[in-house]
């Protein structure tokens, strides 16, 4: 047997535990040739295909409908036709024979060892998630659901009760979405900062509310660097520090809540992250985004700025250690909100507030004058070393100017003044 290429569900760009198999373009036994999309996947964020790296013959190990686990193979390209197996003797992606057979998530078997259940309860389920559990020791404590319940939890109608309840299954993104935020709220030691950011200008700046968010992620991604714990998350008593700072933008306009990544957002200049923040919204409202773009964001930014949203509290996404949430602006006052939460394990409110108080003073900087920074030459070649504040943008926020040092390589470098007094 000849296997030139397996294709698998990657755990590196699916937070999910089971995707949904779409659809799938040809048939097991069927000749491909390299390039060509083999099947479409559904994730709880958004719908990608995956690829033919090789020329050869198709066998599926899935078909349309299927909840797939993270980690399964679902294509093989063989050589040669007689290369595909029998059905019969088929196996999953473990090696194991009936590809169908009862699979547990990994929520769902913690569970089941929590409360001592014999997984053969479940048999013939085929994928066991933690709702099944759930509903199941629900039923076993005298919950007793109606028909109609049980039909509008499997997605067929939506139903009332005795009671005059209405219940609808939720839908895959949000049942993800609860997972992944639960995962740093149930701790419970999150806290949240907050301070006012002044605008002049504020009827420019609402007449193109992605500037602000612009600016955000433009100034944020730089101040990331000198407040590393922020780009960072708390895992087994440890924090686990990202070497990249890849922004999220959480977006919630016609297709969901989704979280769109600016990769690499530290090293990008202003008028380059303001066109990929651009791309990547219309994208998601074109409903094309790809899994690249969702996947991998290691702090969060949401944006409220265009809802008139006076205050809020954002929760923190998984594997992360703060969200910056953004308000409407208060066009009276001249001023909107910059909210930060943050979890308390791996950082303090001292650093918290220090961090947000900067953002504040480099956010401003942008609209004190008639001319921006970025009109003015932000980009020139006299940065700190530590948080890339650039002179110019030193000189906007009333300061005293960046101080010439030598480094430990021997080489010329700058520092601003709240870097080189250790904030």
């Amino acid at each position: 047997m000849s296997v030139k290429q397996s294709i698998f569900i990657s755990t590196e760009i699916v937070n999910d535990e089971f995707v949904t198999i779409v659809a799938v373009h040809f048939q097991t036994g069927d000749e491909v040739q390299s390039g060509a999309a083999l099947a479409d996947i559904a994730t709880s964020k958004t719908v990608y295909s995956v690829y033919s790296e090789e020329a050869g013959f198709i066998e599926y190990f899935c078909k349309e409908g299927d909840e797939v686990e993270v980690g399964a193979i679902i294509v093989k390209i063989y050589s040669d036709k007689e290369s595909i197996q029998r059905p019969e003797t088929k196996t999953d992606s473990r090696g194991v024979g009936n590809f169908s057979q009862d699979r547990f998530s990994k929520s769902a078997l913690k569970a089941i060892e929590d409360h001592k259940l014999d997984k053969s309860v479940f048999k013939g389920k085929g994928l066991i998630g933690l709702d099944d559990v759930m509903e199941y020791l629900g039923n076993r404590g005298g919950l007793s659901l109606p028909v109609e319940v049980e039909n509008a939890k499997s997605g067929k109608i939506s139903a009332v009760t005795n009671n005059n309840e209405e219940w609808k299954k939720l839908s895959k993104a949000k049942s993800a979405e609860i997972v992944a935020l639960s995962q740093v709220q149930q701790a419970g030691l999150n806290s949240v900062v907050n301070v006012y950011v002044d605008v002049n200008g504020a009827d420019e700046l609402r007449e193109n509310p992605n500037f602000i968010l612009s600016v955000a992620v433009y100034e944020t991604s730089r101040l990331l660097r000198k407040y590393r714990e922020l780009n960072a998350y708390f895992v087994n008593s440890n924090i686990a520090f990202y070497k990249d700072i890849n922004i999220g933008l959480a977006v919630d306009i016609e297709d969901g809540l989704k979280v769109l990544r600016v990769s690499k957002a530290d090293i990008k200049d202003f008028l380059v992250l303001e066109q990929e923040v651009f791309e990547l919204i219309s994208r998601y409202l074109d409903k094309s985004l790809t899994s690249d773009d969702i996947a991998g964001s290691t702090f969060t930014i949401t944006d409220l700025s265009s809802h008139g949203v006076s205050f809020f509290t954002p929760l923190i996404n998984k594997n992360q250690s703060a969200i910056l949430g953004i308000s409407g602006i208060d066009v009276q006052l001249k001023r909107f909100v910059l909210t930060l939460t943050f979890d308390h394990r791996v950082t303090e409110g001292r650093r918290a507030s220090l961090f947000l108080h900067e953002l504040k003073e480099r956010m401003e900087s942008h609209w004190r004058n008639s001319r921006s920074p970025i009109e003015r030459g932000l980009n020139n070649n006299i940065v700190c070393k530590r948080c890339l504040k650039s002179l110019e943008e030193d000189r906007m926020s009333r300061g005293l100017g960046l101080i010439r040092i030598i480094d430990h390589d021997g080489k010329e470098n700058y520092i601003c003044r709240l870097c080189a007094e250790g904030w």
